[in-house]
């Protein structure tokens, strides 16, 4: 099968669908550039609809101004980290475009880090200030003295509600734990202080397009979490790609569903940068749930809705599915972990929406491959798609990393296109290894078919994708082998209907101690994320090992596997 194509022959070419070009003229413009132009060209459409508030284009370029203002007022120079710990929220897309528009580099963090997590990338990423909800604003100050940070500003879920939301939540918020007291401390400003006072535009365009304006923090095999540098550049172009991939999705006129987290890659890409370029409005919902997000759906009746498999799981189940008319959607996109056939099946049957999976890492802004939109004609179930305008694939020995496999055999998945990062930040020898001699080397193990659709079969590293998280083993081994009573740990993930997968961890004791299921789920609560923690703990006399005294992971995980 195949080995009559080479992968220099573009194979997926053929099945690029009308309108989509294989290589795009790029408009030479940086993120906010784009916003100021899209903000005069329709100042009064909705930009932002937040819980019923509706920010217009005018209002939103206005408040990005004041807080660029503010930042460079308050002594952050270009090239200055500043961190966003925030949920999708208005504050989290002002605050963002405002740090790229004075030159700054954004750092996006998840609200769910415990503080030992929080520390090490605030340190790591040199943040001069925090962009923060009110919820996360004591543990932020407690880190203030162990990092760089010099300003906080604190913001809250309230600060644009409308009448009577306002009212609502000024007496329910703390109650209903939506809102949380900030102790005083020197530094710290409040959202609506820093927007208080109007200054002059900034002079002239945003940074070099070669400039780091994002750093996204990813896992690694070493357990600590790496900064990507994705530039100006990296941005603009990766959010040009998409909107060349949809041309059925026209300038202005659409509402996209911001249901994705946008502190991940995915989120940030293909629902807030998108959702800028072309013009449109975004629903922003802090908490994703599945009633929620129906229930914008009811409300405010989205065409356009980036997910990962988990929030399409978690809708099908919810009991007010069935009450919610979805024919608003044009379309759906589906990244961040695998789509099940079955899963695709039942919601398109149910929904009477199209949904196209792609595929994509932080690495690479995020987005790579995805299937062809036109109806479903071209799609391939099972398939993360083709590679989109301007991006190359091979499939190479996933030994040696040089040889390209013939078509149809398995290999590692290596990408190269102008949305590949510039390298992590501070770290040489591991951006030596993944960017080589220009192609990323994603670690993917996959196969591609003569029509140039990939299909990924495996994983080099040992990732456990669970709802749409990536979650690194090694990290989870590292907090439980610090347990004074365990020995060893190995984690896996095991199959799991709604998020995809789910961690499970072997524990081997110390010997003569006893602890139980109970106490080590309690400790890792202490130290890690709530998405990182095991779902599932089991106590073995030995872990499987090799010949060189390795634990072998994958025998664990097949095992699991069987059992499904």
């Amino acid at each position: 099968m195949g080995e009559h194509i080479r992968y220099s022959d573009k194979p997926w070419l053929q099945s690029y669908e009308r309108g989509v070009q294989e290589h795009l003229t790029y408009e030479e413009i940086s993120l906010p550039d784009i916003l100021q132009v899209r903000a005069a060209e329709n100042s009064d459409a909705a930009a932002l609809i937040y819980q019923g508030y509706r920010m217009n284009y005018r209002q939103l370029q206005e408040e990005i101004e004041h807080l660029s203002g503010f930042l460079v007022r308050s002594g952050i120079g270009r090239g200055e980290a500043v961190a966003l710990l925030l949920p999708n929220c208005i504050p989290l897309v002002v605050a963002y475009y405002a740090v790229l528009r004075m030159g700054g580099i954004v750092v996006m963090h998840n609200p769910l880090y415990t503080d030992r997590e929080l520390e090490y990338q605030l340190a790591d990423s040199e943040a001069s200030a925090v962009i923060a909800l009110d919820l996360f604003g004591n543990r932020v100050i407690d880190l203030k003295k162990k990092t760089k940070i010099r300003m906080i500003v604190i913001a809250s879920l309230g600060d644009y509600l409308p009448f009577p939301e306002n009212l609502f939540f000024r007496l329910f918020a703390r109650w209903k734990k939506l809102s949380a007291p900030v102790k005083p401390a020197s530094g710290v400003v409040s959202w609506k202080k820093s927007l208080r006072h109007a200054t002059a535009p900034l002079a002239g365009r945003t940074s070099n397009l070669k400039d780091v304006a994002v750093y996204a923090y990813t896992g690694g095999t070493t357990g600590l979490p790496k900064g990507v540098e994705l530039t100006h550049a990296n941005l603009s172009r990766q959010v040009q790609q998409c909107a060349a991939w949809f041309p059925q999705f026209k300038s202005g006129g659409e509402t996209m569903l911001g249901a994705l987290p946008y502190f991940h890659a995915f989120g940030m890409t293909t629902a807030m940068n998108l959702s800028i370029y072309k013009g449109w409005s975004q629903i922003l919902l802090p908490r994703p749930k599945s009633g929620s997000i129906l229930e914008a759906i009811r409300k405010y009746r989205p065409t356009f809705a980036p997910l990962v498999p988990a929030m399409f799981a978690g809708m099908l189940r919810d009991p007010d599915f069935g009450k919610t008319d979805m024919s608003c959607l044009k379309g759906a996109f589906s990244g961040g972990a695998p789509l099940s056939q079955d899963l695709l099946r039942d919601f398109e049957n149910r929904a009477g929406v199209t949904i196209v999976e792609g595929y994509g890492m932080t690495e690479t802004s995020p987005v790579t491959l995805i299937n062809p939109f036109e109806g479903r004609k071209k799609r391939k179930p099972g398939s993360v798609g083709v590679p989109i305008s301007d991006t190359l694939c091979r499939i190479v020995d996933s030994d040696n990393g040089m040889a390209d496999v013939p078509l149809g055999k398995r290999g590692e998945l290596i990408i190269s296109g102008p949305q590949v990062m510039k390298g992590y930040k501070g770290r040489p020898e591991e951006t030596a290894q993944v960017l080589r001699d220009g192609w990323c080397f994603t670690g993917d193990i996959a196969v591609m078919d003569d029509d140039g659709y990939v299909f990924l079969v495996d994983r080099k590293k040992d990732l456990i994708l669970s709802g749409g998280y990536n979650i690194y083993p090694t990290e989870i081994e590292e907090v439980l082998t610090s347990h004074p009573k365990v020995a060893e740990v190995c984690a896996v993930g095991v199959p799991d209907e709604i998020k995809g997968e789910k961690v499970k961890v072997f524990v081997v004791l110390k010997e003569g101690q006893s602890v139980t299921e109970g106490d080590l789920l309690d400790y890792c609560r202490a130290k890690l994320a709530a998405y990182k923690c095991p779902s599932l703990v089991e106590f073995r006399g030995e872990l499987p090992k090799s010949i060189v005294g390795k634990t072998l992971r994958r025998a664990l995980r097949d095992a699991e596997a069987k059992k499904v």
